[in-house]
């Protein structure tokens, strides 16, 4: 019988940082600010004239803007929210990156996607495999053009639909809500942004797909291993030095704190305690709720 061991990392419980500090930004091939745009504080439609932005979200809220070549300074509101805002293009020319800041001196970051009307023309995307998604981890499987699949952990929620190009259109269920939406995979295929269809105060849907995390993934001695569970969630695992495949053995199981992650803390706790990384299995497991303020250089969760 396995005997299980639980630590529990206290680790930085809440992390102040904000994803693009102090990240430089290149300066894109065109400052095409003009589209819908897709960010995780809600769509809007953009329209610039000279240095000034015409701007509306989606759903309503008002949107006040002037425009620097490839800089927007924004006065936004937003529902409950009002915040001004610095977003800056992308070298793409097809993404932004930025921050909100609030009257109270808070502030968080502030990504944008835009739309492009000739995605479904494109061959088609395969969207098969995990997401990181504000809706919840979503776990897809694609035959031919026709995609099913869950999100949430839980899977609580399901969704089936079509591919044409790199655009997914889907019906959605969650308990007894219903909906329908659409996707639009970006050209790396790392990314998917999209909204819902036929609602007055749409919610945005955004995700990116992790790297390097296998399904049933196979442990190794004195390494760390990347793997993605039956439910979505992401872990970090690292079997005893001198362990032999099919030896049973005890696990230390490592959480982290809010808006934190396992990741390096499992290798970290082998090299500062060598007993527990020669005796035991060591396990950090990833909260099932994304921060979707990080991106695939520094994904953080939480756990509900």
């Amino acid at each position: 019988m396995i005997r299980y061991v639980l630590l529990v990392s206290m680790w930085n419980l809440y992390s102040l940082l904000i994803l693009g500090a102090g990240q430089t930004y290149a300066a894109p091939q065109t400052n095409d600010w003009s589209g819908d745009w897709i960010s995780n504080h809600g769509a809007f439609q953009l329209d610039v004239d000279g240095n000034r932005v015409n701007a509306n979200f989606i759903g309503g809220g008002s949107f006040s803007a002037t425009v620097d070549g490839s800089t927007i300074t924004a006065e936004c509101t937003r529902g409950d929210e009002s915040w001004k805002g610095t977003i800056t293009l992308g070298q793409d020319g097809r993404s932004f990156i930025g921050k909100r800041q609030f009257a109270n001196g808070y502030g968080d970051s502030w990504r944008g996607w835009k739309r492009n009307q000739a995605a479904a023309d494109a061959t088609d995307a395969n969207f098969s495999g995990t997401w990181l998604c504000n809706w919840g981890t979503m776990q897809l499987k694609q035959e031919g053009n026709k995609v099913s699949g869950f999100y949430t952990a839980a899977r609580w929620g399901s969704l089936n639909g079509e591919v044409k190009g790199r655009v997914l259109k889907f019906n959605w269920q969650k308990f007894n809500f219903r909906g329908t939406a659409e996707i639009e995979m970006a050209e790396d295929g790392k990314r998917f942004y999209g909204i819902e269809d036929g609602n007055n105060n749409p919610t945005v849907c955004f995700g990116l797909k992790p790297e390097g995390f296998e399904n049933h993934v196979a442990g190794k001695a004195g390494d760390v291993v990347q793997g993605v569970a039956e439910n979505g969630m992401l872990y970090h695992l690292r079997m005893p030095d001198k362990w032999i495949e099919g030896q049973p053995v005890d696990v230390v199981i490592l959480l982290h704190g809010s808006n934190w992650t396992t990741a390096g803390m499992v290798s970290v706790t082998a090299q500062n305690w060598p007993e527990v990384g020669q005796k035991f299995a060591i396990l950090g497991i990833q909260g099932e709720s994304w921060a979707n303020w990080s991106d695939l250089d520094d994904l953080r969760f939480n756990y509900t």
